[in-house]
């Protein structure tokens, strides 16, 4: 009797270890589990910082294939978090590098990271193409960059952003010779597509509304014209 009553008591003992043991692994699975749906349901971390200016944490963004070149571009930006009243994050593009996929070079747009890029476009000259549609026209390789910057504190608020004047510079595909063809504008209505290596650019300065002819080749404004008074 007494041996049958050591053998049940053993029995019960490894019975209350297995599960136990059982109750452990699951929780342990369940654990694992759970840190897994929390890991994949954060936000994926931002980019590696690239350097810091003014405080400023800057990064790389996506890239951009420029079509018909070797080139390559991607953002230099700056976050800026979102406050406790703020719909979301805001960001600003400080500079361009531009990769040479043939020549293995990469070279910044600009000498600094100062500058607030508020819009940058790949311009194809459409020339060629004139009295042929979109479909039936051969792809055209990037020609020029057409951007708008602010590379001085206009307001006085001690920073560079796009609340500053904003001017209006052209580069060349590769971010070459970027040169500020209208640096005065008050207002920019907006541009025309390139047409024989000409870009119109719609504006006001000093009260009157005007249309600039843009060489695109020698980067510079080669006439304005008054637009009709309203």
């Amino acid at each position: 009797m007494k041996a049958q009553r050591l053998f049940r008591t053993i029995w019960r003992i490894n019975g209350a270890l297995l599960l136990l043991a059982f109750v452990t692994i699951a929780v342990g699975a369940a654990a694992g589990l759970v840190s897994t749906l929390l890991e994949a349901g954060k936000p994926a971390a931002r980019e590696e910082t690239v350097t810091e200016v003014d405080g400023e944490e800057l990064a790389l963004g996506d890239a951009q294939e420029l079509e018909g070149t070797p080139h390559v571009l991607l953002p230099l930006v700056a976050h800026h978090g979102s406050g406790a009243y703020s719909s979301g994050e805001r960001s600003t593009t400080r500079n361009l590098l531009f990769f040479d996929g043939a020549a293995g070079r990469a070279r910044w747009l600009r000498p600094d990271h100062r500058a607030a890029i508020t819009t940058y476009l790949p311009l194809h000259d459409g020339g060629g193409a004139q009295g042929r549609s979109e479909e039936s026209a051969p792809a055209r390789p990037v020609r020029w960059l057409r951007y708008e910057l602010a590379d001085a504190d206009t307001d006085g608020d001690g920073q560079i952003t796009e609340e500053d004047a904003l001017r209006v510079a052209v580069s060349g595909a590769a971010g070459d010779d970027l040169t500020v063809v209208l640096p005065d504008a008050e207002v920019i209505h907006g541009y025309s597509m390139p047409r024989n290596g000409t870009l119109l650019v719609f504006f006001r300065r000093g009260g009157a509304e005007l249309v600039g002819e843009i060489d695109l080749a020698a980067r510079e404004l080669r006439r304005t014209t008054p637009l009709p008074k309203s």
